[in-house]
């Protein structure tokens, strides 16, 4: 059977809706392949994220440097910046420039300096003043003077003193987390204690090594320093039995 008339018979469809036909069919096609490539984009995107997220995890993990950067805060105790991290700084290739000093007794270091360093008035019992050795540095630029070393001889441990003419806070000192606090002393200055130091030979801060307490003090930066079993009161009464001008 022909069926050929059929065609002939067909009417045209309104060219509006034809038209909003064409219309809805190109933006159906478009969205479909925006879809496809946004979709391959993302799948691409992911891909690179996941390979940057495991060269992350693979730097954090065998790197001590990279560990380090992401542990590492900055604090402010008593107008001094530390910066504060929980895992060993140093790198073993690091080289230390030694300064060899100059030893004095305390009557030419005081004499030689022209500024007026105090000695502490009170000692804890059994420490005696060694008036035969006092270490004296040579200034590390032209704005800093020099510093000065007095030691106090117990039975069998010691106590020192350096004292930094001329000098400022360093700023961003490397130091273990609750490893330092500020106090205030008798005379009403305020000084900052701190609890140990980094141990080379075991790549970790040791808080039992050593009590530094250190102040400003006329333009000069006193630091005491004692075992770190020493009562934290006597090296207070040290500090602030040391005179000002």
């Amino acid at each position: 059977m022909n069926d050929q008339f059929l065609y002939h018979l067909r009417e045209e469809p309104d060219p509006l809706f034809a038209d909003q036909l064409m219309q809805r069919f190109q933006f159906e096609t478009t969205r479909s392949i925006f879809s496809m490539r946004w979709a391959r984009k993302r799948a691409l995107a992911a891909g690179v994220l996941g390979v940057l997220l495991l060269m992350l995890g693979a730097l954090f993990t065998f790197s001590p440097s990279a560990r380090a950067l992401l542990q590492t805060t900055t604090e402010e105790i008593a107008g001094r910046f530390f910066t504060v991290m929980d895992i060993y700084p140093y790198k073993n290739q690091e080289v230390t420039v030694i300064i060899e000093p100059k030893i004095l007794t305390v009557d030419q270091a005081l004499a030689q300096s022209n500024y007026s360093i105090h000695l502490p008035t009170y000692l804890p019992a059994g420490y005696w003043l060694r008036e035969d050795k006092v270490m004296a540095y040579p200034p590390l630029s032209d704005e800093l003077g020099p510093t000065f070393h007095f030691t106090w001889q117990g039975d069998r441990e010691s106590i020192g003193m350096k004292v930094c003419v001329h000098c400022s806070w360093k700023h961003g000192e490397i130091i273990a987390p609750g490893m330092v606090e500020e106090i205030e002393l008798e005379n009403g200055r305020h000084a900052i204690l701190l609890r140990g130091g980094w141990y080379e030979n075991e790549r970790r801060w040791k808080s039992d090594i050593a009590l530094t307490l250190e102040w400003m003090q006329d333009n000069q930066i006193y630091s005491l320093t004692a075992p770190g079993n020493f009562p934290v009161e006597e090296l207070m009464a040290m500090a602030s039995s040391i005179q000002s001008d």
